[in-house]
């Protein structure tokens, strides 16, 4: 009788987060969650490294176990390595429809926010990293080794994210004993990737591809190696001089570690 309610909680927890995601997971998306699941089921601390192209579904598993964990009364905290990711993940969640989420550094600190999003400066906190029951690293290879032992130091479920394939003896070398789950498969309605290497004599032919994008209503990001250079150096302020002055100063923008985060 106790197995049959235990397993109708889990049932009914289940189905409370899935009703966030306005979405079927993929099969890989599912292996995941159930990797994690087990991880946490197990009585064990969970160290588990979660990898995946872009676009292929690594955050919503995320964020399935950050709720999942909430709606259990624990706190989940996600660290990201720049604000403008964290504010993403952030938006996410409110556009998912769940409320229960805090945007470290932006003051207003909910009464027990049972998910917090933020950068590195959250390692500065030690109050929200002894409460947190799972940490949630994006891109965990872009933290050095004293803010991971920061984390560490708290014994919490740690879920590692990366877009770049790590093989597990590497990850092993980090984390030490670390468990690993891809995603393989894209999600059916992801839009097709196409890469193309321009040289310079066909430069011309790659802004008429820009230009055709623009009047299509979408959007162009370019990504410069450097923000500053000298003469014999492609960066990004003068490639913002020669955009601003080819498409207009209304809709080209310069951004970078520089700007303020109101601005970015």
């Amino acid at each position: 009788k106790l197995l049959y309610i235990w397993r109708n909680i889990v049932t009914n927890i289940e189905k409370k987060i899935k009703s966030y995601f306005k979405f079927t997971f993929t099969n890989d998306q599912e292996q995941a969650i159930n990797d994690i699941r087990k991880d946490l089921a197990s009585g064990k601390v969970m160290s588990r490294l979660l990898q995946g192209e872009v676009g292929s579904g690594k955050s919503a598993v995320m964020l399935y176990a950050a709720i999942g964990l909430a709606l259990q009364g624990k706190r989940a905290l996600i660290l990201c390595p720049t604000t403008i990711l964290a504010q993403q993940h952030y938006d996410t969640l409110r556009g998912m429809g769940w409320d229960d989420a805090w945007l470290y550094g932006t003051g207003g600190t909910p009464p027990t926010p049972h998910i917090t999003i933020g950068t590195h400066a959250i390692l500065n906190n030690p109050l929200v990293l002894r409460e947190a029951s799972l940490v949630i690293i994006d891109e965990f290879q872009k933290f050095g080794v004293e803010q991971r032992a920061k984390i560490q130091k708290h014994n919490p479920h740690l879920l590692l994210m990366s877009a770049t394939p790590i093989p597990r003896t590497m990850a092993m070398t980090v984390f030490g004993d670390l468990d690993v789950s891809t995603i393989w498969e894209l999600p059916i309605k992801r839009g097709t990737v196409v890469t193309r290497w321009v040289l310079p004599d066909k430069r011309e032919a790659m802004y008429e591809i820009i230009e055709g994008e623009l009047a299509k209503g979408h959007q162009v990001y370019v990504v410069y190696p450097r923000i500053n250079g000298g003469e014999d150096v492609v960066s990004a302020i003068k490639g913002h001089d020669y955009l601003r002055d080819r498409y207009g100063e209304d809709g080209v923008c310069l951004l970078t570690g520089k700007n303020s985060n109101e601005a970015k």
